[in-house]
């Protein structure tokens, strides 16, 4: 019988095989422009409602008046319980069994310097055990490196959590950061650009 001779895949990774791997999942077209566009409308009603400013936006928005709207708001639970995502987020995690703990908007103006400083989703939200959970980010309009968008550090989840500093700086949306960004963080670091 002649030796087996090892299979290459032919796809990409299983979603939590490159979850394991790779510590994220990305890109996925999870949303329409339509419903994205519906959804930030009714975020920018949230933070009008919200500030009592008519004028108000999405960016506007601070502190907990950006947390849970999937509790407050049919539209954000619709956005959370989506059935695209919860698909992407069940593979990921190899099991139905999904429970939403948390949802928040971090918004920015365009040319804005407001932004999220380098983090661990898990240290931030107080995921723990993080090896068991997954955030999900769905962007609402165009997001490109150039605009300062999401960028992820391949593989920073095999190094367990790194050590995180407060960062009172204003611009800073989450209030703190990782304490050191090495070489290999920038040699891994992973821009997701999501096009309108």
């Amino acid at each position: 019988e002649p030796a087996m001779k090892r299979q290459r895949l032919a796809s990409p990774l299983p979603p939590a095989l490159q979850l394991a791997r790779d510590g994220f999942l990305a890109p996925f077209d999870v949303i329409s422009a339509e419903e994205a566009s519906a959804a930030l409308s009714r975020l920018d009603t949230h933070a009008a409602a919200t500030l009592g400013v008519a004028t108000a936006q999405a960016e506007d928005l601070d502190g907990e008046q950006r947390f849970k709207l999937h509790v407050l708001y049919p539209w954000a639970a619709n956005l959370v319980k989506h059935p695209k995502l919860l698909a992407v987020v069940r593979a990921a995690l190899g099991t139905d069994d999904v429970l939403v703990w948390f949802s928040e908007v971090n918004a920015k103006a365009p040319l804005s310097d407001r932004h999220a400083a380098p983090h661990q989703d898990g240290i931030y939200a107080s995921l723990a055990p993080n090896d068991v959970v997954v955030t999900a980010w769905l962007a609402l309009t165009e997001s490109t490196t150039d605009m300062g968008g999401l960028v992820f550090q391949r593989g920073s989840h095999l190094r367990g959590q790194l050590p995180h500093q407060v960062d009172d700086e204003a611009e800073n949306m989450i209030g703190f950061c990782r304490s050191e960004l090495g070489e290999q963080d920038v040699k891994e670091a992973v821009p997701v650009e999501h096009l309108a």
